[in-house]
């Protein structure tokens, strides 16, 4: 039998204080961020490259099989140290560097923060016709 946690996410006996491994609300599986000390790297200032499949936009993704979606290392990563991520919040990274799921070169915020991230570090310029922004 399952109850609702505080924040009114599913929790079932037994798993208080646990994090899904997807990052998303929801059903807690697995232990706790502060019981997972040996996963994080031993220096902080290094990335930690994702060492499985890497997506062609260059984000670490683990495969659940055929008809479940993929999920990003990154955010699975986060997720583990931090908790559940909330529905429309990102994952970015401080390293700029895609393939890293070291937590502590992740942070939360919205696309509007990714997006501002990415035109103070010239990822994006300003296109003359539109004024708008754009990648390159």
């Amino acid at each position: 039998m399952r109850g609702r946690a505080a924040d009114g996410t599913s929790e079932a006996p037994g798993q208080e204080g646990q994090v899904r491994e997807d990052g998303q609300a929801g059903e807690a599986v697995g232990p706790a961020p502060e019981d997972r000390e040996e996963d994080r790297p031993e220096d902080v200032s290094e990335c930690a490259l994702w060492p499985f499949h890497v997506g062609s936009h260059g984000y670490g993704e683990i495969h659940q099989g055929r008809k479940r979606p993929r999920l990003l290392a990154h955010r699975v990563m986060y997720a583990r140290r931090h908790g559940p991520i909330p529905d429309g919040v990102v994952i970015r990274h401080t390293c700029d560097v895609r393939a890293c799921v070291n937590p502590d070169h992740l942070i939360a915020g919205t696309q509007a923060d990714n997006l501002n991230d990415a035109r103070e570090r010239g990822h994006l310029r300003n296109d003359p016709v539109t004024g708008r922004f754009v990648g390159g």
